[in-house]
């Protein structure tokens, strides 16, 4: 924010480490506190240097309290980015994700900077993923399949046609388009495999250390 003098994530991670830092969230599953907390873990701090502070109204009103001064930082989907950066107030510091945004090209990712270690990349790439379901269409199982193919072609039809894709990159809303097949597979990676002891610890981590 306007308030400190940080303008990169190596210098916002220094601050981080030797005074610590507080980052708005809503609540516990807003996947703005959880993405915080996977960054905070995946960068290996402590509560002490990364805190999360639940309660707030949305994403813009944790902007404003970034800029205010309340807290020093609040993770949000580029999108939303857009609309909170661009006069010094607010600037952004790294993508959470292994590739750059293509609506914020000159922001390196956090595996760029974050001196991520082989942990630290998992706790990325677990969230990351968690990011790239989007915003997912879903129906009751009872429903006939041949319905539910039926509206699954239609969907795939318009979100994968050309026009269409240029006029949401125009509003600067990509389609990040995953069939039910691709976005079954990304489900199972995801989740499959996870025993009870990285099921805890993920609750752990997301819901509790950073919490304030």
């Amino acid at each position: 924010s306007a308030e400190n003098p940080e303008r990169t994530f190596k210098e916002a991670l220094a601050t981080m480490k030797s005074g610590g830092s507080r980052w708005g969230a809503t609540g516990l599953t807003d996947s703005v506190s959880d993405a915080t907390a996977a960054m905070a873990e995946g960068l290996n701090l402590t509560s002490d240097e990364l805190s999360i502070v639940l309660g707030y109204d949305g994403t813009s009103a944790i902007a404003l309290a970034v800029v205010r001064g309340e807290v020093d930082g609040v993770v949000v989907s580029s999108t939303s980015a857009l609309n909170y950066v661009g006069d010094d107030a607010m600037v952004p510091l790294a993508t959470l994700d292994r590739e750059r945004d293509a609506l914020f090209p000159d922001t390196p990712t956090i595996f760029e900077v974050g001196n991520l270690d082989e942990e630290g990349e998992r706790w990325m790439d677990f969230r990351s993923n968690i990011t790239t379901l989007g915003r997912a269409l879903v129906m009751h199982e009872d429903v006939d399949p041949e319905r539910a193919d039926f509206l699954a072609g239609h969907l795939e039809d318009i979100l994968t046609d050309d026009e269409f894709i240029e006029k949401a990159k125009d509003m600067n809303r990509p389609i990040n388009f995953l069939s039910a097949a691709d976005l079954n597979k990304l489900i199972q990676n995801i989740f499959a495999d996870l025993s009870d002891k990285r099921k805890a610890e993920i609750k752990h981590v997301l819901t509790e250390k950073y919490i304030r």
